[in-house]
C-alpha cells in the first residue's frame, strides 16, 4: 500500500469526526481552554513557547528592537 493512500483515508476519518456534532464540541472546548488557560497551540510550529505570558514574552524583544 502506499503510504498516501493510507493518509489519505484517514484524512477521511478526521474530518468526518471533526464535523461531526462531537467534533464541533471538542474545536470549541479547545478554544475556549486556550483562551481560559493562556495557551498557544500554533506557537510550537513558529518554535515558540506554548505558554501565553512566555510567548507574549518572546515577542517584546523582537517589537522593541524593531521601533528602534
Amino acid at each position: 500500500m502506499h503510504p498516501l493512500t493510507f493518509w489519505k483515508g484517514q484524512n477521511h476519518v478526521i474530518h468526518s469526526i471533526m464535523g461531526s456534532t462531537a467534533g464541533r464540541w471538542v474545536r470549541a472546548i479547545v478554544v475556549a481552554a486556550a483562551g481560559i488557560f493562556d495557551f498557544c497551540l500554533f506557537a510550537p510550529f513558529a518554535k515558540r513557547p506554548m505558554n501565553g505570558k512566555k510567548l507574549r514574552a518572546s515577542y517584546q524583544g523582537e517589537t522593541s528592537s524593531a521601533h528602534s
